[in-house]
């Protein structure tokens, strides 16, 4: 993560919470990424979405197809910090790890395209 301007500590909190999460989701048989993610992050301050928008996922699908050596895989679900700061914002997505009790972070970079183009995802 590039530290022109962006708040390392609200990264690191970030990182934080998501390692916890990980660390919730190995002790736990029916934890998934979906419905109880959005709330253990959204009750912690973090802007979580599930999933992509049709509109955008249309447009910009290709850009949430990540790479791992030779496994592909579509992730949609991500949290956004600086949101309010379009130079700023920076997403992480995340999905749970082929084995199930690990949280892989696929990607954590600049906002990714989206139909709207608002950075408000």
């Amino acid at each position: 993560v590039p530290d022109d301007g962006y708040n390392l500590q609200t990264v690191r909190r970030l990182l934080r919470e998501v390692d916890k999460y990980a660390t919730l989701l190995g002790e736990s048989d029916d934890a998934a990424i979906g419905e109880d993610t959005y709330w253990y992050f959204i009750n912690r301050g973090l802007r979580y979405k599930p999933k992509e928008s049709q509109t955008t996922m249309g447009q910009f699908g290709e850009h949430r197809t990540f790479r791992d050596g030779e496994r592909e895989r579509e992730v949609q679900s991500h949290i956004t910090i600086n949101s309010n700061n379009s130079d700023r914002c920076l997403q992480l997505y995340l999905a749970r790890a082929p084995a199930g009790d690990q949280v892989d972070v696929v990607y954590f970079g600049r906002h990714l395209p989206t139909a709207s183009q608002t950075h408000n995802n």
